[in-house]
């Protein structure tokens, strides 16, 4: 996005401009066609890092924009930090059957078997899981006075100890100010909608 470039870039230029110096060396990856795939932006430049040895501490997306609001139940504004990013598996399919005409069809028709695979591959979803977030995004939320990122557990993270209930995409989260994000983990999984899109955090 044009605007995250700006806004990064002069963010950048103008921390440099006031002496900051960062204790670690920071790489921006300014990729062209990232909603096309990344073949030719961040797979070219990933590549690259490992031909020259380069082990990334972390990776944090653009995120998102700074506003009153965000939050339900949080005074003041929300920044979202993109910890985390969706991803998605390509699955390709081939039946082999034997030919012949559709008024005489086999038993086991290559449509059918296909379908039955679809299907038990459908019924079969991701397991929803929270892990420890890294000392990475501890001192980013910290850093930056954030409350919420881009991924729903850390977002619990760092916005619990500032709202009763967390509006998330739709859906409320159930980590409540005095119950730690860990152990809020499960009701928030059992309250929080199965929509596309809380189903899509939630994995």
């Amino acid at each position: 996005m044009i605007n995250a470039i700006f806004w990064s870039t002069l963010a950048t230029t103008t921390l440099l401009r006031q002496g900051y110096r960062p204790e670690r060396t920071i790489l921006f990856g300014l990729g062209h066609d990232e909603e096309t795939g990344g073949t030719h932006g961040a797979k070219v430049m990933g590549e690259l890092l490992k031909e020259r040895g380069v082990r990334l501490a972390g990776i944090v997306d653009e995120g998102g924009g700074i506003s009153d609001g965000l939050a339900a139940g949080v005074r003041g504004a929300v920044g979202l930090i993109g910890a985390s990013e969706k991803g998605y598996l390509t699955v390709e399919f081939t039946v082999r059957g034997q030919p012949g005409h559709s008024s005489t069809p086999p038993p086991q028709t290559a449509i059918g078997i296909l379908a039955r695979a679809l299907s038990r591959l459908e019924s079969r979803p991701m397991s929803t899981r929270m892990r420890r977030l890294r000392p990475l995004y501890h001192g980013i939320g910290r850093a930056a006075q954030t409350v919420s990122t881009s991924s729903p557990s850390v977002m619990i993270f760092f916005a619990s100890p500032h709202s009763s209930w967390i509006k998330v995409s739709g859906g409320w989260s159930t980590a409540l100010t005095s119950a730690s994000p860990w152990r809020a983990w499960p009701l928030w999984l059992r309250f929080m909608p199965n929509s596309c899109k809380c189903g899509a955090q939630k994995k």
